[in-house]
Formats: C-alpha cells, sequence, structure tokens
C-alpha cells in the first residue's frame, strides 16, 4: 500500500482481501483438539494411521485426499455451528 501511495495511487484498505492459507500440518497443530483418528474415520474415512503421517507431513498428499479432508473438515463445523448447547 505505502509504495502505491508513493507513485500517487489513492488506495484504501478496502482495495485489498487478505487470504491466508495454511497446510494440513498447521490445522491440526493449531487445532490440537481434535482428535485426529477420530477425524480421520467419521469425517475424511481415510485410513488412522495414514492421516496421522499426512498430519506430520510423512506421506505424500493426493489432491483428492486433500479434498475429502477439507469436506470433513468442513462438515465438522457446520456441525459445530448447529449445535445449541441447554
Amino acid at each position: 500500500m505505502e509504495y502505491l501511495q508513493e507513485q500517487g495511487e489513492i488506495v484504501t484498505i478496502g482495495d485489498f482481501s487478505i487470504s491466508y492459507e495454511i497446510d494440513l500440518e498447521q490445522v491440526f497443530d493449531y487445532f490440537n483438539v481434535i482428535n485426529k483418528s477420530a477425524f480421520a474415520e467419521h469425517y475424511a474415512e481415510i485410513n488412522q494411521s495414514l492421516f496421522r503421517q499426512y498430519t506430520k507431513g510423512l506421506a505424500p498428499l493426493s489432491s483428492e485426499k486433500m479434498e475429502l479432508i477439507s469436506k470433513g473438515l468442513h462438515r465438522l463445523a457446520d456441525e459445530l455451528s448447529d449445535l445449541t448447547l441447554v
């Protein structure tokens, strides 16, 4: 932004959007309350041992498996957002 302003451009915060991208290992390190084995079985339908290898960066992750994991995370998030505690 500063560079564009120095060049005489009128720039506002609304002109930009920020996108965060993190890898699978970072997700499960940050959200360490998620049990990897239970998540793999229930939400991603991936072998638990293989899933742990994925989250540690020890096994290559195909785009197909990444899609399964992503859909599983979204399904978990949807279920949590639908909860009402009484």
